[in-house]
């Protein structure tokens, strides 16, 4: 009798997350009706490209500040407690985000979420348009409390961000998208330190970029928002929503030309660290090749199989990783790890491993099943609406996720070992970067471009 592959056992549809796209007062509104147990989740998308992009900076500055300064009726110790009483969550976040299959296509927006229960909507409104259209920025000594809490906790978590700040940075290298979002760490730090340094005489010019920066950023032009809720409450929100866009500014400010220079660095950042953060990448898109389902379990391969047997268990690094994304982006890198050359070998050496992958068909069922186990989380509401909204942003559809569901549940043995041409031509582009210990990085410095302190 034939045999049933455990993976036969999986769903085949990929998830359907509810989307409809609606209007209020000339507002683009992504709709997600799902049943939230009487809790609105609300994620505003400000356009950022109105942004000149000498004021980057400023603009991740002001994503700190928003909703913890004070406004022109409340204090930020007021204004703090009424958030605390009346919305159940309120976050913003500044990043640019590329189409999927467009690694050069660029679109940076400031995202602010807040969540608040049906009884809290007029509340949660009046809040909002307090925040969005009465920020001040006169209050001296609570900026400069914010700026060195940022600054010095920046520096304190170094050693944790460094996976992200090799990770940044190799994006750096290769997209325009990449470039925005690294510019939020070491590159942002620096700017908090330059302000740090002679704050009083630079605060009235601080005050007067952060204004100008808060009227292009918070308004109405371009601005999209998510709402997840069921129907009627939706409905119930809609007039509040309304009051909320009707008041905040529409001025309207050119587009600006984002112009970074994507290339290798191949930069070595030391510190006082023991340890290497060793990272390996390249776009794989623009070398010609193509996103498929199939990388999904490669990453699970590599993670669980090479780089876990070559990285961690023989090199003695806490822990490897392996990560391919539909803008093309393919990152090798290793974290905690006590080698430098020897983890680059490594991946290196990975599209031999590739092209002589030879496992039996209940092994490969295994890489399968453990690959839609991070795919096939179970999802509260409120991430449907999210993950809807974000999917629709990058152009993501859903007969696109069902192709790469496809892919996963069929690939066979084959389909890993033709991915070794694709890692093979990333790997020789040559692009590291490694965040670790100064003896060790000066002493391979003919590896990298550059080898500095982390934060100079």
């Amino acid at each position: 009798f034939p045999t049933r592959r455990s993976s036969d056992l999986l769903r085949k549809e990929a998830e359907h997350l509810p989307l409809q796209f609606r209007d209020l007062s000339g507002t683009k509104i992504l709709f997600s009706n799902v049943d939230t147990h009487g809790i609105i989740y609300l994620t505003f998308y400000f356009d950022a490209l109105k942004v000149p992009q000498d004021k980057i900076f400023h603009a991740y500055l002001l994503a700190s500040l928003l909703g913890n300064v004070d406004t022109k009726k409340h204090s930020y110790e007021e204004l703090a407690i009424l958030t605390n009483l009346n919305i159940g969550g309120f976050g913003m976040t500044l990043r640019a985000d590329s189409e999927q299959g467009k690694p050069h296509s660029f679109a940076p927006r400031l995202k602010v979420y807040v969540k608040a229960l049906k009884s809290k909507l007029a509340e949660m409104t009046d809040i909002l348009t307090e925040i969005f259209n009465e920020t001040v920025f006169t209050n001296k000594k609570r900026l400069r409390e914010l700026i060195e809490q940022d600054q010095i906790g920046f520096e304190l978590n170094l050693q944790n961000m460094a996976p992200m700040i090799v990770s940044s940075q190799l994006a750096a290298y290769q997209t325009k998208s990449g470039a925005y979002n690294a510019a939020a760490y070491l590159p942002y730090n620096k700017f908090l330190k330059d302000l740090l340094t002679d704050f009083d005489n630079k605060f009235d010019e601080l005050v007067a970029d952060l204004k100008d920066v808060l009227n292009r950023l918070v308004n109405r032009n371009g601005l999209i928002i998510s709402v997840t809720a069921p129907e009627e409450l939706y409905r119930e929100f809609t007039p509040h929503l309304s009051g909320l866009l009707k008041s905040m500014t529409i001025d309207e400010f050119k587009r600006e030309n984002y112009s970074f220079p994507c290339k290798p660095k191949n930069e070595g950042l030391y510190s006082q660290s023991r340890v290497q953060y060793v990272g390996k990448g390249a776009n794989f898109i623009e070398l010609g090749y193509e996103y498929t389902g199939a990388l999904n379990i490669l990453e699970t391969i590599l993670r669980y199989e090479y780089f876990w047997t070559k990285v961690r268990v023989q090199g003695g690094a806490y822990g490897s990783f392996a990560n391919f994304t539909r803008t093309g982006n393919l990152l090798f890198g290793s974290y905690r790890d006590p080698n430098l050359t020897k983890t680059l070998e490594t991946f290196d050496e990975t599209a031999n491993f590739l092209k002589n992958f030879d496992v039996s068909d209940r092994e490969m069922d295994k890489y399968i099943i453990g690959t839609m186990s991070k795919i096939d989380k179970p999802l509260t509401p409120s991430l449907k609406g999210q993950l809807a909204a974000e999917f629709c942003l990058k152009n993501i559809t859903y007969e696109d996720r069902q192709k790469s569901r496809t892919e996963i549940l069929s690939a066979r043995q084959n389909d890993i070992r033709d991915l070794a041409k694709l890692v093979e031509a990333c790997m020789n582009e040559n692009k590291i970067c490694v965040f670790g210990n100064e003896e060790i990085l000066k002493d391979n410095a003919e590896i990298f471009g550059s080898v500095k302190p982390a934060i100079e």
